[in-house]
């Protein structure tokens, strides 16, 4: 007989258990034998696939989705990381010169909205734009190196998860979520590559949208050109 079971510790928490019992003979009499293996893990891999797996096709139905502004997919987009990374924060920013501007936000209660405008270096997404993946933390305050960052005094965000968004021939920004208060668990590489999934899909978008602009103001001016 084989099955999962959950029971509860004397704390009153509870754990997922593999049950194996099986008949045998002990001491010239039967019995029944049982094997008890905490599943914990296993149970937690499942679930961090079945998350992982819904957050997919969460990215495919914002992403092929007709009808919609780009506007109304970076907030979806920004709705579906602030859930799968457990984060209550989540923007996408513009650098415009020395400053890191914010262009949309998902941040309920919290110090910050579009058009927001903050000293580049007075910023994580500073170092998130210097480097080639994501860049994540869960407590700057307990990191010597987060904790003396400019941006740890300026916005005080104990957690992040951020990428650059990149197109073609160009960085737009960046995608990033993060909260005033420590996270409890560490950032899992299948976290790191969706958010950089999420970036990917938002800066091809963003050429794309650019580039049928372009041949609209093109196709403009030769009318203009045409009538006159």
């Amino acid at each position: 007989h084989s099955a999962e079971r959950v029971y509860v510790r004397m704390d009153g928490t509870t754990i997922p258990v593999q049950v194996e019992a099986g008949r045998i003979t002990w001491d010239g009499k039967p019995a029944i034998l049982g094997m008890f293996s905490d599943i914990t893990e296993r149970k937690q891999a499942e679930q961090a696939i079945l998350e992982h797996r819904h957050a997919i096709r969460a990215l495919h139905d914002i992403s092929s989705v007709q009808g919609q502004s780009l506007n109304e997919q970076v907030e979806a987009l920004l709705h579906l990381g602030c859930r799968f990374f457990d984060l209550p924060i989540g923007m996408r920013t513009f650098v415009r010169g020395d400053k890191l501007e914010v262009g949309h936000v998902s941040a309920p209660g919290m110090a910050f909205y579009p058009g927001m405008c903050v000293p580049l270096s007075h910023t994580y997404c500073n170092e998130t734009l210097r480097q080639s993946g994501s860049v994540c933390f869960e407590y700057a305050g307990a990191s010597p190196e987060w904790q003396r960052h400019p941006a740890y005094a300026a916005l005080k965000l104990e957690s992040y998860l951020g990428t650059a968004i990149n197109g073609v021939e160009r960085t737009y920004g960046t995608l990033c979520f993060a909260s005033d208060k420590p996270r409890a668990k560490p950032f899992t590489d299948s976290e790191r590559d969706f958010i950089q999934l999420m970036a990917r899909w938002l800066g091809g978008e963003m050429d794309r949208r650019a580039a049928l602009d372009s041949l609209r103001q093109s196709e403009a001016r030769y009318r203009t050109l045409y009538d006159e």
